[in-house]
């Protein structure tokens, strides 16, 4: 069963566009990953420090090799000092 990510980062003020610059080489490397069907950051308008990835996965086992992924755990890393929150919800198809 296919499995739909909704990442919301609040970046710490004024730092979004460092986030955005770390999530780029995150996304390219993660479309490459087997079952990854969509990695998309998305701005919200209303929040300067927000940014919204939207992910699919064509299963939970693609997931879970996704976030143990060297590129992933680096991005982990680096964008820590950036983030104010984090919140990451799962979600499956009806």
């Amino acid at each position: 069963m296919s499995v739909t990510v909704i990442a919301t980062l609040h970046s710490q003020p004024g730092q979004r566009a460092s986030l955005l610059a770390l999530l780029e080489p995150l996304r390219q490397a993660s479309l490459q990953e087997p079952g990854c069907l969509q990695y998309m950051p998305n701005l919200d308008p209303a929040d300067a420090d927000c940014v919204v990835m939207v992910e699919a996965w064509q299963d939970q086992p693609s997931l879970e090799s996704h976030t143990v992924s060297a590129h992933f755990r680096h991005f982990c890393v680096q964008a820590e000092p950036l983030l104010a929150c984090l919140e990451i919800r799962q979600l499956q198809p009806y």
